[in-house]
């Protein structure tokens, strides 16, 4: 493992690099930079969700990172990827670090341009990992980590091979295709992009079953797949991770709370899960209590079993702000400089009593 990790030292310290590069620009640029980054896009390529400053400088490229070393590790604790498989663990070690600088680059294009005209990048960047992945897969020796890893490819050589080959064919078509939808529409790109991932998914897997059909009939037996040190330890790793997940999934499905603060000049709001909000009582226009009150869609931000929070949309306001429990149907509008805010109690009665605190404040 030493041996190993010395002889990749400095293409994990480069790659490292190369994914927090996009934080050096933040640094550089930083009072120059909006508060808030387009990170979330409809499928009309509207944006519809943003982040904070913070996140977009330092955390993505984080995200990235932590996501580059898991891949790194994985790939490594696969023996026949480290003695076999060189070129492709050279693809491992730069598809997230590439990520990293052209997704950000996206995000912060998005906002200097204030428009969906880069979305052809996104096509670019899928079109050209779907072909150098095609073009490495039918090289991929057998192995637990990388290419197509199911149980009748893993079981017998002839079909992880058989499968490969067509699947690298596959890949490379898809990135082409890919490449071609840079002309086209956003919707029909999405659709394309989505039929196209299907595609790579099914059919080399179908085909492989048939080769396992066909071995069958033939009287080729399929050994059975011994357990590794890794399935062991993947085995615990579930065992341990998943009652955290499920216990910490719970508790934010059913808890969490809205508080309402009304000081002299302002309704201070602060919620669980949620963003910190202050309104100035000089800049609302009006203020209506609604008895049912349609949410619409959320286009980020919280949602729970109890709570809805963050930016939503519907028909009547498009894009608003909303601080909600989701068992109450009554509401509270806010408007403001063109801003629309929706909060409300637990129940009817505490939405009635925001609504009348607020109207007396606001006189």
């Amino acid at each position: 493992m030493k041996q190993w990790f010395k002889e990749n030292t400095k293409r994990i310290i480069l790659g490292s690099i190369v994914t927090l590069l996009p934080i050096l620009y933040g640094i550089l640029f930083w009072d120059k930079l909006p508060d808030s980054f387009t990170t979330h896009w409809g499928a009309d390529g509207v944006a519809d969700g943003a982040s904070g400053k913070a996140f977009v400088v330092f955390g993505i490229p984080a995200i990235f990172l932590a996501v580059n070393f898991i891949c790194i590790f994985c790939t490594y604790f696969d023996k026949n990827n480290r003695e076999k498989n060189q070129k492709a663990m050279g693809v491992v070690f730069w598809i997230m670090p590439m990520l990293s600088v052209l997704i950000n680059c996206i995000i912060y294009k998005s906002t200097a341009a204030d428009g969906p005209d880069f979305f052809w990048l996104f096509f670019v960047i899928f079109g050209v990992l779907f072909l150098i992945l095609g073009n490495y897969m039918p090289k991929i020796s057998k192995n637990r980590t990388l290419g197509i890893k199911i149980k009748w490819t893993l079981c017998n050589e002839e079909n992880w091979n058989k499968t490969h080959r067509l699947a690298g064919r596959i890949w490379v078509a898809g990135g082409i295709l890919m490449l071609a939808t840079v002309f086209l529409p956003m919707k029909w790109g999405l659709g394309i992009l989505l039929a196209t991932i299907l595609t790579m998914i099914i059919v080399p897997y179908a085909y492989s079953y048939s080769i396992y059909r066909k071995h069958k009939a033939q009287g080729i037996s399929y050994a059975n797949l011994p357990k590794t040190k890794g399935d062991k330890v993947g085995i615990w790793i579930t065992a341990i991770v998943l009652p955290i997940i499920l216990i910490g999934t719970t508790v934010l499905m059913f808890t969490g709370s809205i508080q309402y603060e009304f000081t002299e000049d302002s309704l201070k709001i602060d919620a669980t899960y949620g963003d910190f909000s202050v309104v100035g009582y000089e800049f609302i226009d009006t203020v209506e209590f609604r008895d049912d009150f349609e949410i619409g869609s959320r286009n980020y931000g919280f949602g729970s079993a109890r709570l809805s929070l963050g930016n939503f949309r519907n028909e009547e306001f498009g894009n608003y702000t909303l601080y909600a429990y989701n068992r109450c149907d009554s509401a509270v509008v806010i408007k403001s400089d063109d801003h629309i805010l929706v909060i409300t109690g637990k129940d009817t009665d505490e939405t009635q009593a925001l609504y009348d605190a607020l109207t007396e404040k606001i006189k």
